[in-house]
């Protein structure tokens, strides 16, 4: 039985490992026997167990930052080096003694944003996040590099080999050597349409970075090659009417709702206040306007939308855009190959957000016509 529900496990040699999850703030705090059946404290565990027995193997549990998010082991394979994330937003980097049972660094690191992924290199833990990179020391515990590679609005990274690794990083192409652990800009990424890229692939003795609307190839030197760039459909007029109204109406509620909050507040009779108090009449008058005001920005956001449905595969990709399968004309999908950027073919759909996926080797798409069919067409 653990103290609380299982979060992750890994299978060592010497017996499985296993996280629990970080319990939430009030877990364990009533009184009585209720809280004493529950427990106290809001920590992760980590225990170890035989395989064959289920017996702890550790004399006590470990403590540990948060969620275990991912691990890796050092070059030793005594430790481990776990990314977790905990429920109060906190993101940290720790390393386990798992042959003594303890932790290896006085501390955890603390990183900034959501970690996306770790890898051991040269120098330590190299550390990837939605804000920072940086080089975790395996024997201190802290940042290997004096100041971290600051991350604003994206960051996409891959590995080409074990010692290679490029990034993409606000605008950015970045090469990094694991041997010598240090990054090299060797080129600028521009996509079409102001968009960032959301995924990065080596195919055909370069690399791809892909977004919803683009493909674009590059050499291992940084230079650009071909690209593919595809206009997303847009909403049409009657339904940018259709937004518009609803969004004036929103404004118009809200309007009515903040004057009645102010109003009852006031002391003035309210409908609500037939039941409530003023006072409480005026907090939900306060609440619906927020509620109206969410809905307006929401439509008025909705009128500028441009609707995508990217898919991938190891070869391919499909674009949403209007296109044209040689027959008709609409909104449909558009197939590309990965590695010369040709197009492979299209699939008229009518549908700006079409519920479908794509067979590369069968050269069929499938996608959902309604709530009772789905169709298969060969591209």
């Amino acid at each position: 039985e653990l103290s609380s529900p299982l979060n992750n496990y890994i299978l060592d040699d010497r017996g499985i490992i296993v996280t629990t999850n970080q319990r939430g703030e009030n877990y364990g705090k009533q009184g009585g026997l209720m809280g004493k059946a529950l427990g106290g404290g809001n920590k992760a565990k980590m225990y170890m167990f035989d395989y064959a027995t289920g017996k702890q193997l550790l004399q006590d549990e470990i403590d540990v930052a948060g969620n275990v998010i991912g691990y890796n082991y050092d070059n030793t394979g005594k430790r481990i080096v776990i990314a977790t994330a905990n429920d109060k937003g906190s993101n940290k980097i720790d390393i386990i003694d798992v042959a003594a049972g303890k932790e290896a660094i006085r501390k955890p690191l603390r990183v900034s944003g959501n970690i996306r992924d770790i890898k051991l290199v040269s120098k330590g833990l190299l550390y990837i996040t939605d804000e920072e990179i940086n080089i975790m020391d395996l024997e201190t515990g802290g940042d290997a590099w004096g100041k971290s590679i600051k991350v604003k609005d994206y960051v996409v990274h891959g590995f080409k080999d074990e010692n290679t690794m490029y990034m993409a990083v606000d605008g950015d192409l970045i090469k990094f050597d694991a041997a010598t652990s240090t990054p090299t800009k060797i080129g600028s990424v521009s996509l079409d349409g102001k968009e960032n890229p959301s995924g990065m692939q080596f195919v055909n003795g370069g690399l791809v970075l892909s977004s919803s609307q683009n493909i674009k190839y590059f050499d291992l030197t940084g230079k650009e090659g071909w690209k593919v760039y595809r206009p997303a459909p847009g909403v049409s007029l009657a339904g940018k009417i259709a937004l518009g109204v609803v969004a004036a109406a929103s404004v118009a509620m809200m309007a009515a709702n903040s004057y009645q909050a102010g109003y009852a507040a006031a002391g003035g009779a309210t409908y609500k206040g037939q039941y409530m108090s003023n006072q409480s009449a005026a907090d939900s008058y306060a609440r619906d306007a927020d509620n109206w005001g969410a809905i307006a920005v929401a439509s008025f956001q909705a009128m500028n939308k441009r609707f995508k449905a990217t898919r991938t595969t190891a070869t391919m990709q499909s674009i949403l855009t209007k296109t044209d399968d040689g027959k008709d004309e609409g909104v449909g999908i558009e197939i590309y190959n990965k590695e010369t950027g040709s197009k492979e073919g299209a699939v008229v759909l009518r549908d700006k957000k079409p519920e479908y996926f794509f067979d590369d080797i069968g050269r069929i798409v499938f996608w959902k016509r309604n709530d009772n069919s789905f169709t298969g067409v060969f591209f």
